[in-house]
């Protein structure tokens, strides 16, 4: 679910009040954001934690949103379950295009995450100002899990009946891997959430629902038999 909900939001009415606000950012996929919590401190410190956000229709007509943090893929690519403190479920009711609050309601019990975080779209030009200034000039920026940001491509390109293509980073080149490299690749179809993801300066191959997330290194390409081809055969 798409929803015009770029810039910045902060739970004090949009006005300059408090010191943390939140910044929201298109990602690359429909329905998808980064979505960073800014906090700044007495020091001047301004530290950001960069959640991935996702947006979908419930079946009751309501929006759900899920919020995935930064940590949550290194514990995936580990093959860890996600704790408490990884993801969250928000819901509200159906919103314009563009909405001017967000009041995030949590969908279940969480012994980390808050019942409520009611978020107004910040539109005055001096809190706007102020927020790219900490973000540009005025204050030490720290980022915690900056190693752990990633982009993710959903991007498989052809299923065959022994093959899976996914693009490379070059054009006209796609990676060739074998169903029979990891079980159940036999049963990925088309629309599966399978695609290549860039983290900390590595490309992945990533089957998400796998928890598998193969770097593009020359070793792990052949310890899966992937190859590197330009035509899908």
């Amino acid at each position: 679910m798409n929803l015009d909900i770029v810039g910045f939001w902060n739970e004090c009415g949009g006005k300059l009040l408090y010191t943390d606000f939140w910044q929201i950012e298109d990602a690359l996929d429909y329905g998808t954001y980064f979505m960073t919590h800014w906090h700044k401190d007495s020091e001047n410190k301004l530290t950001g934690i960069k959640y991935a956000l996702f947006i979908m229709e419930g079946i009751d007509g309501n929006l759900i949103y899920y919020l995935l943090h930064p940590e949550a893929i290194k514990h995936r690519m580990s093959g860890l379950q996600y704790g408490d403190a990884d993801h969250v479920w928000f819901q509200t009711e159906m919103l314009e295009n563009t909405p001017l609050e967000l009041p995030l309601q949590r969908l279940m019990f969480s012994g980390v995450w808050p019942l409520k975080i009611n978020l107004t779209r910040c539109r005055e030009d001096n809190v706007i100002s102020t927020y790219e200034k900490w973000m540009n000039h005025d204050c030490q920026i720290v980022k915690p899990y900056q190693h752990l940001e990633y982009e993710f491509h959903s991007n498989l390109y052809a299923v065959t009946k022994t093959h899976l293509y996914i693009p490379s980073e070059n054009e006209g080149e796609y990676f060739k891997v074998p169903k029979s490299s990891f079980d159940g690749f036999d049963r990925i179809q088309i629309t599966d959430n399978v695609g290549t993801m860039v983290m900390n300066g590595k490309t992945y191959l990533a089957f998400d629902e796998f928890m598998l997330y193969i770097i593009t290194s020359k070793s792990e390409l052949k310890k899966y038999e992937i190859e590197r081809v330009n035509c899908i055969e």
